[in-house]
């Protein structure tokens, strides 16, 4: 009798995003601690940087993820690249300088999933406001530990939770 509960519960909440057909969810995070202060689009993670990368994936991994896009600097591919690699998903690369376009490619190539979207301090909260929320988002050029999840919501404006990530301190 419990796994039949279990069962009909879990079939609700998967067919509760076909309903909607929207994103179950949507996952936005800057990029890890950049080795130098440059914005060139070379620039790697610092050693602090591969270890958010790491912890990112560790927080991430079962959290259903179906699509991973990142912009095309390595800072942020490599923000994304260990979950990646243990989720066995590519990480599609995407201009974020219209985020209204890439909201609405997602919504077309992900209609039901969850996505993970990289970007930077300036590109989030822009992405943010594309995906209906109103509020003012400001990320200060020393953070690194954001981390947004937004619930659409077709009939209201979306969920947005803001929350952060820390890395794990060596013992």
């Amino acid at each position: 009798m419990r796994l039949g509960l279990h069962a009909v519960a879990l079939t609700a909440v998967l067919l509760l995003p076909l309903a909607a057909e929207a994103q179950r969810a949507v996952i936005l995070v800057r990029h890890a601690e950049k080795r130098y202060n440059s914005d060139e689009p070379a620039v790697p993670l610092s050693e602090k940087g591969d270890a958010r990368a790491r912890a990112l994936a560790d927080l991430l991994k079962d959290a259903g993820i179906t699509a991973i896009y990142s912009t095309r600097t390595i800072r942020t591919q490599r923000t994304v690249a260990p979950l990646a690699r243990e989720l066995g998903l590519k990480v599609t690369l995407a201009d974020q300088r219209e985020p209204k376009e890439l909201i609405e490619r997602i919504r077309k190539d992900q209609p039901n999933g969850v996505v993970l979207i990289v970007g930077h301090a300036n590109t989030v909260p822009q992405l943010l406001r594309a995906l209906g929320d109103t509020e003012e988002v400001d990320i200060p050029s020393s953070e690194y530990d954001n981390l947004f999840v937004v619930i659409p919501n077709e009939s209201a404006k979306p969920t947005v939770l803001r929350l952060r990530y820390p890395i794990k301190e060596a013992h």
